[in-house]
């Protein structure tokens, strides 16, 4: 795995102190999550702690 050095979404989130994302930004989270998640459960594997804590982001924010 990619050193993720941008944090983990969770502490992205309380940082913005309720200032909202742009829907550009979610929409790339969701598609990096989502291709994430399909990559894994191809290979037979469930993660069952899937939450904004374990999503780490990239100094760009990228998930």
């Amino acid at each position: 795995m990619d050193y993720c050095d941008g944090g983990d979404l969770h502490s992205r989130i309380q940082a913005q102190r309720g200032i909202l994302f742009n829907e550009d930004q979610i929409l790339d989270w969701f598609v990096q999550i989502t291709l994430a998640l399909k990559h894994v459960h191809d290979r037979k594997v469930l993660h069952r702690d899937i939450k904004s804590q374990n999503v780490f982001l990239t100094r760009d924010c990228s998930a």
